[in-house]
């Protein structure tokens, strides 16, 4: 392993920070646990020499991506809209996606740019009366009204599962 190491060690510094962006989708360790931890691993880069500097090096950019990707993923899962639930105003919204049509609604993927008085940019699925749909890229100044989304009912579309597949 030290000879990999040794030769491989730009490869491991350059993967190291991807496999800590990777595993924040699937772990979500609190910041203390990411600071001892962060801690400890660039304590070891100075205690350390060699090979070992190499792999401490690796840890610490490993969880530098682990807390970067934590971070992200927490912003995308906060929304400004949460404060405006059950309330009406004229928003601004430009469709981002092909509509879906079903025999009850029309639901569109739009980005939010503005509410009432405040400007905010953040995706939202606009549910429209049956009828024509608004193409892709279509900007809508009407007043809506913000709800929370429903979850599916006996294998229909999941409103509440739809925000989480769109992470960008």
């Amino acid at each position: 392993m030290r000879r990999a190491v040794e030769l491989h060690w730009p490869t491991l510094l350059v993967c190291a920070p991807c496999a800590g962006l990777a595993a924040s989708n699937w772990v979500s360790p609190g910041v203390g646990v990411l600071a001892v931890s962060g801690a400890v691993a660039s304590a070891a880069i100075i205690l350390s020499d060699g090979p070992a500097r190499a792999i401490a090096l690796g840890l610490v950019l490993a969880i530098a991506g682990l807390w970067w990707g934590s971070l992200r993923l927490d912003a995308l899962e906060r929304s400004v809209l949460t404060a405006e639930l059950g309330e009406s105003a004229t928003a601004r919204l430009v469709t981002t996606g092909p509509a879906r049509v079903t025999s009850w609604a029309v639901r569109v993927p739009a980005e939010v740019r503005s509410f009432g008085d405040e400007q905010v940019r953040e995706r939202v699925l606009l549910v429209l009366p049956v009828g024509r749909s608004p193409p892709r890229g279509a900007i809508l100044e009407t007043v809506v009204r913000v709800v929370e989304p429903r979850e599916a009912r006996g294998g229909g579309f999941d409103e509440r599962a739809w925000p989480a597949r769109q992470r960008l």
